[in-house]
């Protein structure tokens, strides 16, 4: 009867252990893997938390274009066959062809209403040598880069006339002699930007 009482056992326990060690085994798993799920899960609701949408690149302003991206976007519906588009995108008239334009005023008295009384003689010398007191005069000389008009010469060739007064403003001798004194300001007589060419000639420079 004892060894029957011990044989009971030894069975009973082969028949239970494994069963309790395949039952912690399969808790172990299943507690590792919700481990892993919560952990994956928390990285991502971070990872999302700390993205920031891509702001789009801002389109540039009007004043960075390029001369020409200036005159292709045209904002003021310049109509270019007949118009100066300037740098600001404003349209300025040329109402007539530059061979037909007349202007009118006194370069001289211009010259006295608007250069100071210093540079008066300098002036004066410097618009007989271009103009010879014309206002009206036209230059139009490609070969030396020159299609300038009025008092003082003013060269509209190339990018300046996108810049510059229209020749219908520049034959007008209160006109060029008001943008003359404008970039004497910032040029001089004697620089290759101002009149270096009639200084020299007139003996100022």
């Amino acid at each position: 009867m004892k060894y029957i009482i011990l044989l009971l056992i030894g069975i009973f326990s082969v028949a239970v252990l494994p069963l309790d060690k395949i039952n912690t085994n399969e808790v172990t798993k299943t507690e590792s893997i919700n481990s892993t799920s919560v952990e994956a899960l928390g990285s991502s609701s971070i990872a999302k938390t700390d993205e920031k949408p891509l702001e789009p690149p801002k389109a540039p302003t009007f004043a960075e274009l390029s001369l020409e991206e200036k005159i292709k976007a045209n904002p003021n519906k310049c109509d270019l066959n007949v118009q100066v588009m300037y740098e600001d995108g404003s349209c300025h008239n040329t109402t007539a062809p530059t061979s037909a334009i007349s202007g009118g005023g006194d370069c001289e008295a211009s010259i006295r209403r608007i250069f100071p009384a210093s540079e008066h003689a300098r002036a004066i010398k410097v618009m007989i040598q271009e103009s010879s007191r014309n206002p009206s005069i036209h230059n139009y000389n490609p070969s030396t880069g020159d299609d300038s008009y009025g008092c003082f010469q003013i060269n509209l060739a190339g990018n300046n006339k996108y810049s510059r007064p229209s020749p219908a403003e520049l034959v007008i001798a209160d006109n060029n002699v008001a943008y003359a004194y404008k970039l004497w300001q910032s040029t001089g007589w004697c620089s290759t930007g101002g009149w270096l060419n009639t200084g020299n000639k007139v003996g100022i420079c």
